[in-house]
């Protein structure tokens, strides 16, 4: 039997098939500042590392990204995170190291705004695993289409555009549903 239609953060049609945003728990993860130490970033990123980072620019989410850096290596201080991270990936379907896919976060509540759409990609390597994170505007419909230009989006209609604001961890990560693929990747 097919369960019903149900409308809230998210529609489950059964089946498989969902549309939108799904509870936390279900198809998410969280993000705090105990589980990194240091962090990359890219151009117009003020951080507070590991509480969070403002973003000023109006590039592309791949050019004003925050990257918590997990792996041993490069200030991980929990491993189990980026296990954790893996096997998110894994059960999703979701691909390492070459594609990134956009997710609704929810941010600790000094962030502002406290909800975005972000674009991630997970670097998973044993030593210098990383997690790109991007945040994206909604202020036009692109974000809603597959195989997006995450770098040049300031100024191109074609491509995302970065939010700005200030973002404070813990967050929670949720992967957006109908699957979203951008495979322009950081790494």
């Amino acid at each position: 039997m097919v369960a019903p239609l149900q409308i809230g953060g998210g529609i489950d049609i059964g089946g498989g098939i969902n549309i939108g945003d799904f509870p936390v728990g279900t198809l998410s993860f969280t993000i705090s500042p105990s589980d990194f130490a240091n962090a990359g970033y890219g151009e117009n990123i003020v951080t507070n590392t590991p509480t969070g980072f403002t973003n000023n620019g109006t590039q592309g989410p791949g050019e004003n990204y925050y990257a918590p850096q997990l792996g041993a290596l490069n200030g991980g201080i929990s491993p189990a995170k980026l296990d954790e991270l893996r096997a998110f990936w894994a059960a999703n379907g979701l691909t390492t190291n070459s594609a990134s896919y956009i997710f609704t976060a929810t941010w600790d509540a000094s962030s502002s705004p406290q909800s975005t759409k972000v674009v991630l990609s997970l670097f998973d390597d044993p030593s210098y695993g990383l997690l790109d994170i991007g945040t994206v505007s909604t202020g036009t419909n692109v974000w809603q289409t597959g195989g997006q230009d995450i770098y040049n989006g300031g100024g191109d209609p074609a491509g995302l555009i970065s939010a700005q604001g200030t973002y404070n961890f813990p967050a929670t990560f949720t992967l957006y549903s109908p699957l979203i693929t951008n495979n322009s990747d950081w790494c």
